[in-house]
C-alpha cells in the first residue's frame, strides 16, 4: 500500500472536491479493554515512555475506579454496564485511560494497531469519543469508545517522522484527558 496511503486518498478527494479541507477518520480502539484489564502498562520500568508523575497518578486512580481486578469487564457488561448508565467518574476514568493508551503507548511495540496505522500515515490523534460504538464488539473491546484521527495534509510527513521516532502528535483535548 505504501507510505502515506491516506494522504494520497485525501489529495485525490481534494482534487475532485476542492472545498474539502478537513480529513478525519472515526476509528475503533480494539484491544483497549484488554490493555486496561492487564494493568494499563505503557511498557513497564524498562519503557522508553516514562510517564510523568501526574499522568501515572491519573492512570492509577482511573484503574481503581474501573476496578477490573475485582470484577471483569465481561461480568460488568453481563450485568448491564452501558455508557448511558456509566457514572461521571467511570466516564472520566475510561477517557483518561484511552488517552494514555493512544497518546502515549501507540508508538511502542505493543501499541494499538489501528492507531499505529493512522499515526504512521501522518495523522494526529484528534479526539476520543464517548459512546461511539455501541455494538457488542465495541462495548467489549473498547467500552464503546472511538477515536478521530485528523489528517492535516501540510503536516502528514512531519507527523510520520515524529511517529517513527516514538513521538505522537495529539490535540490539547486529548492531552487534557490524561490528567482529568
Amino acid at each position: 500500500m505504501g507510505n502515506f496511503l491516506i494522504k494520497r486518498v485525501a489529495e485525490q478527494l481534494h482534487a475532485e472536491f476542492p472545498s474539502l479541507k478537513t480529513f478525519v477518520t472515526l476509528s475503533p480502539i480494539p484491544g483497549f479493554i484488554d490493555w486496561v484489564a492487564s494493568g494499563a502498562d505503557i511498557g513497564g520500568e524498562k519503557a522508553s515512555v516514562q510517564l510523568k508523575p501526574a499522568i501515572r497518578t491519573a492512570r492509577e486512580q482511573a484503574l481503581e475506579i474501573i476496578g477490573l481486578e475485582k470484577r471483569s469487564w465481561t461480568e460488568r457488561l453481563s450485568s448491564g454496564w452501558h455508557p448511558d448508565n456509566a457514572t461521571e467518574k467511570e466516564k472520566s476514568a475510561l477517557m483518561c485511560l484511552a488517552s494514555i493508551y493512544l497518546g502515549l503507548g501507540s508508538a511502542g511495540r505493543n501499541g494499538n494497531p489501528v492507531a499505529k496505522f493512522h499515526l504512521g500515515n501522518g495523522a494526529r490523534l484528534h479526539q476520543i469519543n464517548w459512546a461511539g460504538d455501541l455494538s457488542r464488539k465495541g462495548l467489549r473491546q473498547s467500552a464503546a469508545l472511538m477515536v478521530n484521527y485528523l489528517y492535516d495534509l501540510s503536516s502528514v510527513e512531519e507527523n510520520h517522522e515524529r511517529f517513527t521516532l516514538g513521538e505522537i502528535d495529539y490535540s490539547r483535548a486529548v492531552g487534557r484527558l490524561m490528567t482529568p
